[in-house]
């Protein structure tokens, strides 16, 4: 069985009482059928759709019985992919060109640069032909 690996941003893309997910842990849930029978009430679940609910879930006591339940709502784990401030389009329209110079222009910050090493697979060189 894969695991099915959710962006924040595609996690916040169902925010509607008839297409809810919430991300609890680094979990994804599918609330939507749970909304209505939700025993706290509907309200939460329907201000919560659509982001990490993690804060909101941990300041509640929550019982075995929804720990258990949360298993059959669990639809993924949260991934970080398009955390990117920027937006994945602006990453996008420069793949597979050099970007030195788009990257200097926006003046990144120490920690961009401390992010960006996660993701270097190696050095440009450049050849005579």
């Amino acid at each position: 069985m894969s695991i099915h690996c959710y962006t924040p941003t595609a996690v916040s893309n169902h925010k509607k009482t008839c297409d809810a997910w919430i991300s609890i842990h680094g979990n994804v849930y599918d609330i939507t059928n749970f909304i209505t029978v939700h025993p706290g009430g509907e309200e939460v679940l329907v201000e919560a759709a659509g982001t990490d609910a993690t804060v909101c879930f941990d300041s509640i006591g929550h019982s075995d019985e929804a720990y258990k339940l949360m298993n059959d709502l669990k639809i993924g784990k949260l991934s970080s992919k398009d955390e990117h401030p920027g937006g994945e389009e602006v990453l996008l329209e420069q793949a597979g060109k050099d970007a030195t110079e788009e990257f200097e222009d926006v003046g990144h910050s120490s920690d961009a640069r401390e992010v960006m090493q996660k993701y270097k697979i190696g050095e440009l060189i450049e050849v005579s032909v």
